[in-house]
């Protein structure tokens, strides 16, 4: 059994190297899909919605690390020298209230998607860990929407 639930979430990135107009730092009002896919438990579900929720928001806005939360966060590839200059002014107090996520892709709504598919697996793991072998929960689809037409799918 399969189930879907949704979660909006605003986030700047850039695609550095890229030769279009995404080549500069701008936003998107994201929205997730994420389905998980397992067994029908004892209290007739596959897992509780408020569980799925707590893994994903822990991920987005919620995280007890707000360094690693995505929620307002300014999303960038390691490589990019924005990351050590908007650090360094938030070290220096220059730029306060900031976050800054660097990943080791460009942060694509394709990279993003199978970024997110493991990090809620980690989570669903982490919350589910009482579960018994062959009940565990698996993430089996996460899609991404940078807008209202545009979006991607990772699949297993």
């Amino acid at each position: 059994m399969k189930i879907t639930k949704e979660y909006r979430f605003e986030a700047a990135h850039r695609l550095m190297d890229h030769p279009g107009a995404c080549r500069y730092l701008h936003g998107h009002s994201y929205k997730l899909e994420v389905t998980v896919k397992g067994p029908i438990n004892p209290d007739g579900m596959v897992v509780d919605f408020g569980v799925l929720s707590d893994a994903v928001k822990n991920i987005l806005n919620m995280s007890s690390d707000h360094h690693t939360a995505f929620d307002h966060a300014t999303i960038l590839k390691d490589t990019d020298p924005l990351v050590d200059w908007l650090l360094k002014g938030i070290q220096d107090k220059k730029i306060p209230n900031m976050r800054i996520i660097s990943l080791p892709s460009h942060p694509t709504a394709e990279f993003m998607a199978g970024h997110f598919a493991v990090l809620v697996q980690g989570k669903l793991d982490e919350f589910c860990e009482n579960y018994t072998p062959g009940d565990w929960l698996r993430v089996v689809r996460v899609r991404l929407w940078e807008t209202a037409k545009a979006h991607a799918t990772w699949e297993i």
